[in-house]
């Protein structure tokens, strides 16, 4: 049976989430996630897409994206794919490394996104890996709280306008 085809449109708004096999990890250590997150600032600025928040877990990851252009399928096969073969070659491993098709549930609402933009970077938190979202240096959280350099993946001048303007008043509510 043929795997069902993803909706996709432009101007819309994704929180992405990618596992790996059930055995596995995608990042073995911080190398690893510069790796990821230098990727995913080619795929943002080759797709045009603007990155709301992200965090990477040890076997997972999540993405806030938006898409100017429906081409959410065409950009996470490239950092997917570029990510396991990168992982594999300097692990020295073979095989799959993601445990199935990323998932990518549409966010429609602005409140909705602020909730999940909140969920993704305090996803570390809620899994016990540390007691402050700003301890956690592979998220999005301490740029959005004006901690830290905004990453090249997500530049201030690339968010959207309405989140822009309520993200530092909000921020510290997180």
């Amino acid at each position: 049976m043929a795997r069902p085809l993803r909706l996709c449109f432009a101007d819309a708004r994704y929180h992405v989430i990618a596992r790996s096999t059930s055995d596995g990890v995608l990042f073995a250590d911080d190398l690893d996630r510069e790796h990821f997150l230098a990727g995913l600032d080619r795929v943002v600025d080759r797709h045009g897409w603007i990155c709301h928040a992200y965090c990477l877990m040890s076997t997972h990851y999540h993405l806030v994206i938006e898409t100017p252009r429906a081409n959410l399928p065409v950009g996470m096969q490239q950092l997917n794919g570029d990510h396991a073969s990168r992982f594999n070659e300097r692990h020295r491993r073979n095989g799959h490394l993601f445990g199935s098709r990323y998932r990518s549930i549409l966010v429609e609402d602005a409140r909705y996104l602020l909730a999940v933009c909140r969920y993704v970077m305090l996803n570390p938190v809620r899994a016990g890996l540390c007691d402050l979202p700003e301890t956690w240096l592979w998220s999005s959280y301490r740029a959005t709280a004006g901690l830290a350099p905004t990453p090249d993946c997500s530049p201030r001048r690339r968010f959207s306008p309405r989140l822009a303007a309520t993200r530092i008043g909000r921020a510290r509510k997180l």
